[in-house]
C-alpha cells in the first residue's frame, strides 16, 4: 500500500519535471525561430526569472556544497566522479 503510494508520488513528480523539460525545450525553439541565435536557458537563469530572492538566500549554500564536492576543501563527503562517465564494476576475481 505505502510503496504504491510513493509510486505515485515519484511519478507525479517526474510527469511534472517532464512537463517541464517539454515547456523549456518549446521556449528556446520559439526564442531561436524568433532570432537569429540558439538560445538555452539555464537552471540558474531560471531559477533566477521564477523566484530570485530564494537563489540569492541559497546561493553561498550551493557554492561551499560544490566547493566541497570539486576537491577544494577536505570535508567533502561526495564521491569523486569517474572520468569516463560511466561506472565500472570491479574485475572478476
Amino acid at each position: 500500500m505505502i510503496a504504491r503510494i510513493i509510486a505515485r508520488i515519484i511519478g507525479g513528480v517526474g510527469s511534472l519535471a517532464l512537463l517541464l523539460a517539454f515547456f523549456l525545450l518549446y521556449r528556446d525553439l520559439s526564442k531561436a525561430l524568433g532570432g537569429a541565435a540558439i538560445h538555452i536557458t539555464t537552471l540558474g537563469d531560471l531559477w533566477s526569472a521564477v523566484h530570485p530572492t530564494s537563489l540569492q538566500s541559497l546561493q553561498p549554500v550551493i557554492e561551499r556544497h560544490v566547493a566541497e564536492c570539486r576537491g577544494l576543501r577536505p570535508s567533502c563527503r561526495c564521491s569523486p566522479r569517474r572520468p569516463s562517465g560511466r561506472s565500472q564494476s570491479p574485475a572478476p576475481s
